[in-house]
Order: C-alpha cells, then sequence, then structure tokens
C-alpha cells in the first residue's frame, strides 16, 4: 500500500531527552504517509503531519510539518523506523500573560497573542502492523518518540525551545 492515513494522540515533554510525563500536555494530530518504493519490508516513508497540543505553562500549537525515514516491517507485524528526521512550521500561541509597549512607552496586554516559528525533529517509531484487520486491508499501531526544537521562541532571550514527546499513532492504508 503506498499511503497510509493516520490518527494520533500524545504527550508533548518540555524536555531535550527524556520525556517528563508530569503533567500531561495533550496533544492530537492526523497525518499521511507515503511510501515511495515498492519493497514490503524495507520502506522508503514520508509522512506529513498536522497537529495541535496544549502546553499549559507554556504555549498552544498548531503545527504543519513533514518528516522522511525508512521503515523495516517484518512478515510477523513487528515495524519499526530507527530514525525519522524533519521539520515544517509552527503557529504558536503563548499561555503566558503578553505585553507589547504603545506609542507612549506603556506596556499593554496583547489580545491573542501569536509567533509564527520553525521546527525540527528527529526519532523512531515502533509498532505492530495487523496485516489481517479491516479486510485484509491491514492496520497499524505505533508508538512514536521524537526530540523537537522549536525557534526562535522568544526574541532575544530563548533563541530555541526542546521537547521530547511521545504519540500513539493508528494508521490505516488507503
Amino acid at each position: 500500500h503506498a499511503w497510509e492515513g493516520s490518527v494520533q494522540i500524545g504527550h508533548q515533554s518540555l524536555s531535550l531527552i527524556i520525556p517528563d510525563l508530569s503533567p500531561i500536555h495533550p496533544g492530537i494530530g492526523i497525518s499521511a504517509l507515503r511510501q515511495w518504493n515498492q519493497n514490503p519490508t524495507h520502506q522508503l516513508v514520508q509522512r506529513g503531519i498536522l497537529d495541535f497540543f496544549i502546553h499549559r505553562d507554556l504555549q498552544s500549537a498548531l503545527r504543519l510539518y513533514t518528516e522522511f525515514g525508512y521503515r523495516y516491517r517484518s512478515k510477523s507485524g513487528f515495524q519499526v523506523s530507527p530514525l525519522s528526521i524533519g521539520g515544517g512550521y509552527v503557529l504558536a500561541f503563548p499561555n503566558l500573560t503578553t505585553v507589547k509597549p504603545d506609542e507612549e512607552g506603556n506596556y499593554q496586554e496583547v489580545g491573542l497573542p501569536s509567533r509564527q516559528n520553525w521546527l525540527i525533529q528527529l526519532g523512531p517509531d515502533i509498532g505492530y502492523y495487523f496485516a489481517g484487520a479491516r479486510s485484509g486491508k491491514g492496520l497499524a499501531l505505533d508508538l512514536s518518540y521524537r526530540i523537537q526544537v522549536q525557534g526562535v521562541f522568544a526574541m532575544g532571550s530563548v533563541p530555541v525551545i526542546a521537547y521530547a514527546p511521545l504519540w500513539i499513532r493508528l494508521s490505516l492504508p488507503f
């Protein structure tokens, strides 16, 4: 199957390497995966992702990004992508009070502030492909871990911010 559609739920941990699971910072997303070769075992794949997450103490963000990688899929159903790498666009909404100076130099609170940022990421996926599900069309369940860097977070003071998100993804071929 050349294409897969996915839904995913996850946790967007503010961390460079090791995810912190307390408290939970929820996320939800959809994605489409394209397999670029015809090999059923050794697959070159690209995934396009649209997701949204809420980090209560920092920001909420809508992200659109892509990633490329290699996926190994065994005949027994085990599948792994040892390393995917990608990047894209972040529309961030700070969950902190944001102020901006007016013409007289007095600081005023900004209504619905937003920032446009970039994102780069890399990491593995591990999962299982249920070949007999959905009338033989398959169904896959994956756990995805990434190291992500978002920038420019705050001009002049915080150039980048790091995340270690975990996602559970359910995929169907189409």
